[in-house]
């Protein structure tokens, strides 16, 4: 049935290159949408995740990490007080604007904590040291920056919303959800640095607690400081990915994307298909009439739906690492495509692809036998 189910595939080459080709946009663009998903919810959590703080407090009815509200700092002493906690350090995230050499400006975001713990939002640079942060205004910034603030290097300075600062490392690997700059300096360093966030506030405090400390009781009392949220370090990140999902219809149109592409995959084969049986009728009318039975002729068609849809998978993959790599050098954004997305793209295809032959069995299950012996 394989040779069979092959030599009727191939009886129309031109068909068969056109029914490839859909299956293999369909491929490429489910994926690359999906890994671009990925890659935008990573970076939307990222300092969150990479941080090893247990619990994070932020300003009541805080969101998401982007945009969290400052409030009063004396509430980093409240959480210390509490007897699970073992150690308290307070975090700025603002926003600024960077000037460029060109005259324009370019807003950045800035990231405002101790350099001095080994546990902060940067623990390896590509070039300079961590410690060189306590150099009176002194940032680090991410070597994809560049994309946005034109050339610099270590011992550059540089104009951040009417302060003049300079860089003192380079980190590589530290992307924003909005593709902003970041700009990583000592607390210090970005209280000093105009924005929103006012002097006597911070923005979050994290807290680690105590070897063997009793996680919910600390909760417990944490939740009881007035006018902050308590997260720990999962739910912050789950409730930062869950905005950017449900809130700004970024899933919404994800999905839509990834269905439409699915939609054109299955017509593509669907459309191969029939139109492939709709040709072969008597063919395969010939074979009923000599006593074959209907699941050997089902068999071929499940047979050409399987052929088409692994054939045009391998070529859609292989078109997708290509074009994420593309995607990533002109936006800097490097789509995410992990092992288990790929199998489960491959077995999406497959199973579109079956879907796609139901229209072609259930022709030949009403076809008549008989009209291999009509004129």
């Amino acid at each position: 049935m394989v040779p069979v189910a092959w030599r009727i595939l191939l009886h129309d080459k031109v068909r068969l290159a056109i029914t490839l080709a859909g299956i293999t946009f369909s491929v490429v663009l489910v994926l690359v949408e999906v890994g671009i998903y990925l890659r935008i919810l990573t970076n939307s959590s990222l300092l969150i995740d990479t941080s090893d703080a247990d619990v994070w407090v932020t300003a009541r009815d805080c969101r998401n990490f982007d945009f969290s509200l400052p409030f009063d700092a004396t509430k980093a002493e409240a959480v210390r007080s509490c007897p699970q906690v073992a150690r308290v350090e307070k975090l700025i995230m603002t926003w600024g604007l960077a000037r460029l050499p060109t005259g324009g400006s370019e807003q950045v975001q800035i990231i405002g904590f101790d350099p001095w713990k080994a546990t902060g939002p940067l623990t390896d640079l590509v070039s300079g040291d961590i410690l060189d942060l306590k150099t009176p205004r002194g940032v680090v910034l991410d070597e994809s920056s560049r994309r946005r603030l034109g050339p610099f290097q270590v011992g550059d300075y540089m104009e951040v919303t009417g302060r003049r600062v300079k860089v003192v490392g380079v980190s590589q690997g530290i992307h924003s959800l909005t593709t902003s700059p970041m700009l990583f300096a000592s607390y210090a360093t970005a209280q000093e640095i105009p924005s929103p966030v006012l002097p006597g506030q911070t923005v979050f405090v994290l807290a680690w607690l105590k070897d063997g400390a009793d996680r919910a009781q600390a909760l417990a009392t944490l939740r009881r400081i007035p006018d902050v949220d308590v997260h720990t370090r999962g739910a912050f990140s789950l409730k930062t990915r869950l905005y950017w999902t449900f809130e700004t219809g970024m899933g919404l149109g994800f999905l839509m994307v990834t269905f439409m592409g699915l939609a054109i995959g299955m017509v593509m084969v669907g459309q191969t298909l029939y139109a492939s049986t709709m040709q072969h009728q008597r063919e395969f009318a010939t074979l009923k009439a000599i006593g074959a039975e209907n699941r050997m002729i089902y068999g071929i068609l499940v047979r050409q739906a399987a052929s088409v849809a692994l054939a045009g998978y391998a070529v859609g993959l292989a078109a997708t690492h290509g074009v994420a790599r593309l995607y990533g050098e002109a936006t800097d954004i490097w789509v995410i495509l992990p092992a288990p997305i790929q199998a489960a793209m491959l077995v999406l295809t497959v199973l579109m692809c079956m879907a796609a032959s139901l229209i072609s069995i259930r022709k030949v299950m009403v076809l008549d036998p008989m009209i291999v012996f009509k004129a």
